[in-house]
């Protein structure tokens, strides 16, 4: 379908290297916005294709529309501006109903694909694609750990579906109620705004509650933490096996083994053993002064040796 839709995309099976499954995430994520690319100039050259041939038909005057070749897809190039027309003379169309009729399609489409293109790069509100590239290109692109990435996504989407949930609202105030007869068409346009930024809130939330549950690589976009849940899962068992194997040993008053391998009760250091030589030293020299002492004590009691004569 031209004007957009929901596409189901698959991604390349078996890798489990982080930086892989991110490259492949990132080209998946860019490829929606690209297709407006290809999408925008066949639109811009049925417009003006379509212009060019009916031109004729409209003879004195230099163009069946309000506006001339290029200038038309300018115009239509423009998402808020005023939208071009056909002319109308005597409640007749001058170029006719079919080819004006098709004419507003082609400019309507390009249009459409314009205002697709900006909203979903740069409005950053999941799972629009804008939201997608930000946290993948954090991700692949700065180095980003999933759990900081995951927590932008969600501020920045987050501010940007309440955003619009109250310009639906306000715009929806001063249109009118379309049930009441007021806003019509643009009334329902304003309501799937409101709708798109509520459920954008919605997933927002789910998102918070997968990474407080430390499960944020159960989310498709995310796939990338669970190498991180499984290193954390993998150290806390590494840690439960050395304090079962600790308490044992103690109990046996064996050797200490950790993770099944026997270890010395103290763990010997550079610094430690040069602690243990100089209180050794310490010790050998309080030991010899002591001794010293101890021969000076018994020396003056004794007194110099008699003499003793034949």
């Amino acid at each position: 379908w031209p004007f957009g839709g929901i596409c189901f995309s698959s991604r390349p099976q078996g890798s489990r290297s982080p930086v892989a499954i991110l490259r492949n995430e990132l080209w998946v994520v860019l490829a929606g916005p690209a297709t407006h690319f290809l999408m925008g100039p066949f639109w811009a050259l049925l417009l003006y294709g379509l212009g060019q041939s009916v031109a004729e038909r409209c003879s004195p005057n230099p163009s069946c529309t309000s506006c001339r070749g290029l200038e038309c897809i300018w115009a239509f190039l423009d998402p808020v501006g005023p939208v071009p027309g056909p002319y109308v003379k005597d409640g007749m169309v001058l170029m006719g109903q079919a080819a004006s009729l098709a004419w507003e399609l082609f400019g309507i489409g390009l249009r459409l694909n314009v205002a697709l293109f900006l909203f979903n790069v740069f409005f950053p509100m999941y799972p629009a694609d804008g939201s997608k590239i930000l946290a993948v290109g954090l991700m692949h692109c700065c180095g980003v750990s999933p759990r900081r990435a995951a927590l932008v996504l969600i501020v920045a989407s987050s501010l940007c579906a309440t955003l619009l949930v109250c310009y639906a609202m306000y715009s929806l105030r001063t249109a009118g109620n379309p049930l009441q007869g007021g806003g019509g068409g643009g009334s329902l346009m304003i309501g799937l705004m409101g709708w798109m930024g509520a459920m954008s809130l919605v997933e927002a939330y789910r998102l918070w509650e997968l990474r407080s549950q430390h499960q944020l690589h159960l989310h498709p976009l995310f796939e990338t933490a669970r190498s991180t849940t499984q290193t954390w899962t993998t150290k806390t068992q590494v840690a439960y096996a050395d304090q079962q194997a600790l308490v044992a040993s103690l109990a046996a008053g064996g050797p200490l083994l950790v993770a099944g391998r026997a270890k010395p009760r103290h763990r010997v250091t550079a610094r430690g053993a040069r602690a243990s030589r100089r209180r050794s030293r310490q010790g050998r020299s309080r030991r010899r002064e002591e001794l010293s002492e101890r021969t000076s004590c018994t020396a003056s009691r004794s007194g110099p040796p008699s003499a003793t004569g034949h």
